[in-house]
């Protein structure tokens, strides 16, 4: 059972996974500027997501997994996201539910458990102009108990140089409004990069196909379909997906509307299938309190002191979630 749903698992994920990356714009250095890269602002919107994933033995036997994610993001870069980071047997629904928001413009990451009212604000360093800076948590908010929210960044460096971890930049944003002008529909190309890479890439390709399967109205967008199916020895992988765009600069502003993959097992003969649709794509600016934590929750600011370089490590140490 366990093997069975992990396979289910895998091909739901993708297309949440999918979501984050529409409106982004990559760092990029300043003009005229050698040291930290630059966040600009993006198209804002909030989308939400039903999906299934069905495995089915060869007996005939099956497994079915329903989810849903959420996604949101603001002109300013600040975004979050909902996941389920614990299942339950035998039912495989999940357990545990949470939200992690990033706030770029303040520094801070929050993350927030609707099952136990539980949230923690953590805010993080910024480099000191000139010179490597050291940070770490204090013993106290580092070593949490079982079942509490975990403190991902224990210890990290600060580099002028534009190596240090990301989480270090988060305020060099710059106010630079995402472009407005008409935006171009998706095309079949756009669509062909919309395909994330599988768990399978790694394995020989047999053969491999594309087909363009034109344009649709989907949730009152226009949106461009194609399908991608390839053979490799361990069985066939059919993907197929339906995006549209509503930001001009390039299909990097693309969103997946409908998915839809089934991979089937040449050796076991099972066959996993997994759909996802978009039920909700709001497209204006989200309010604020879309990336806070509920008010009426325990919420417990954990906070980074800087200290001498000597007393931590090059790179920022994490612990798994709990």
């Amino acid at each position: 059972m366990r093997g069975s749903f992990c396979g289910v698992m895998a091909l739901v994920a993708v297309a949440s996974l999918a979501l984050q990356g529409l409106g982004q714009t990559s760092s990029v250095p300043e003009s005229g500027s050698s040291v930290l890269p630059v966040r600009y602002t993006s198209q804002p919107y909030k989308a939400e997501t039903n999906g299934t994933g069905v495995h089915t033995k060869a007996d005939g036997t099956s497994v079915t997994l329903q989810g849903n994610t959420f996604f949101a993001r603001d002109s300013q870069g600040r975004s979050v996201q909902k996941g389920c980071i614990e299942m339950k047997d035998p039912d495989q629904d999940c357990s545990l539910y949470e939200y992690i928001a990033d706030d770029p413009v303040a520094r801070t990451q929050a993350i927030w458990r609707p099952s136990t009212h539980q949230a923690k604000i953590f805010v993080y360093p910024s480099p000191v102009p000139g010179s490597t800076s050291c940070w770490r948590v204090s013993a106290e908010d580092a070593n949490v108990p079982k079942g509490d929210i975990p403190v991902m960044y224990k210890e990290m460096s600060c580099s002028p140089t534009g190596v240090s971890p990301a989480i270090c930049m988060k305020d060099r944003l710059i106010k630079k409004p995402y472009d407005k002008s008409q935006i171009p529909e998706a095309s079949y190309e756009d669509c062909l990069k919309s395909f994330l890479v599988t768990g399978f890439h790694a394995n020989k390709v047999l053969q491999n196909k594309e087909e363009d399967l034109g344009s649709e109205t989907i949730q009152g967008f226009d949106s461009h379909g194609c399908r991608i199916s390839t053979t490799y020895a361990e069985g066939n992988l059919v993907r197929e997906n339906w995006i549209t765009r509503f930001a001009p600069r390039s299909s990097q502003h693309a969103i997946v509307l409908r998915r839809e993959d089934q991979f089937t097992d040449s050796r076991s003969g099972a066959i996993t299938q997994s759909t996802e649709e978009i039920t909700t794509l709001d497209t204006s600016e989200q309010d604020l309190a879309t990336f806070q934590p509920p008010k009426d929750y325990q919420i417990k600011t954990v906070e980074m002191h800087e200290v001498p370089c000597e007393q931590t490590k090059s790179q920022p140490t994490t612990t798994p979630a709990q």
